[in-house]
């Protein structure tokens, strides 16, 4: 006769259990199967393009440092820089934007300069000491500018920033980039100007500081009329377009003309009346040329 036997389930550590047992452990275990390894991420390999534009950014930032050291290791303050230190300290004292206290007479070039000099000056830094290091941080600054507005005309490409080596290779501009002078001011905003022309051309920020122009030196009126053609034809605005862009590059400019016409009876300063070239001079020009071919 066949015995029936029960079939027999090992628990976990070798317990012998019965089939009831078997269906109990069974439902209540806390047991979890073995759970896979989890795999290690894939490593990702350094792009090599990421070098490449640092190297790029490098090549053409590396002339803003180098003519930050030469600039400094020369710095200097010319004597015309005290024209404008003398008006802003007229200015801090109260007597307003005038060379001699009770002569209305415009003696600074550089409006927009002899104003950044008066905001130095108002939070306590020395107005010539203002002039010369203010004067190397935007030289420096204008360099920067410029070697990023090309950084994104070109993209990728390699090119090496010739123009501003040029600039390097002379030693004026290692002398005029402290002087006192409105020189750096007048280089950051050419170079600030003309990566805003690159960057955002239908921004009427771009226009506002192309406008900047008249304010930074009487004659880079000129300048600006240039970069206002060329975000022209960058743009192509339509005619309301172009009438808000010409509003919004000559709104400062035109209310400083308000004010200069009522404060100092005039509408350019004095060295620009000074330095006016209406008047045609061919013969000395040709002596010029005489001398020059014939030492």
């Amino acid at each position: 006769m066949a015995v029936r036997r029960d079939p027999v389930v090992r628990a976990p550590g070798g317990v012998k259990v019965g089939p009831a047992q078997a269906d109990d452990w069974i439902m209540t275990s806390t047991h979890s199967p073995a759970q896979p390894k989890a795999t290690p991420p894939p490593v990702v390999p350094p792009d090599p393009s990421t070098g490449a534009r640092a190297l790029r950014a490098a090549v053409w930032l590396l002339p803003a440092v180098a003519v930050a050291c030469a600039g400094f290791r020369r710095r200097w303050m010319s004597d015309d820089a005290f024209i404008y230190v003398r008006t802003v300290r007229q200015v801090l004292a109260g007597n307003g934007p005038v060379f001699n206290v009770g002569e209305r007479v415009e003696s600074s070039t550089g409006t927009l300069w002899q104003w950044l000099l008066v905001a130095a000056g108002a939070v306590g830094a020395d107005p010539a000491s203002a002039a010369v290091y203010g004067g190397l941080v935007l030289t420096s600054a204008g360099f920067a500018l410029a070697g990023l507005g090309a950084l994104r005309l070109y993209g990728g490409r390699a090119v090496v920033p010739l123009g501003s080596l040029l600039l390097l290779g002379l030693p004026p501009v290692w002398d005029f980039a402290t002087s006192g002078l409105e020189t750096g001011l007048l280089t950051c905003w050419i170079a600030g100007a003309w990566l805003a022309l690159i960057a955002r051309p239908r921004s009427p920020t771009t226009s506002v500081l192309i406008g900047l122009g008249p304010l930074a030196r009487p004659d880079l009126g000129l300048v600006s009329v240039v970069f206002l053609g060329a975000q022209w034809l960058v743009v192509r605005p339509s005619w309301r377009g172009m009438l808000a862009g010409a509003g919004a590059a000559g709104a400062l400019p035109g209310a400083y003309e308000v004010f200069r016409a009522g404060y100092y009876g005039h509408l350019v300063p004095l060295p620009a009346v000074t330095k006016e070239a209406s008047r045609s001079l061919w013969g000395r020009g040709l002596g010029y040329v005489a001398d020059l071919a014939l030492p």
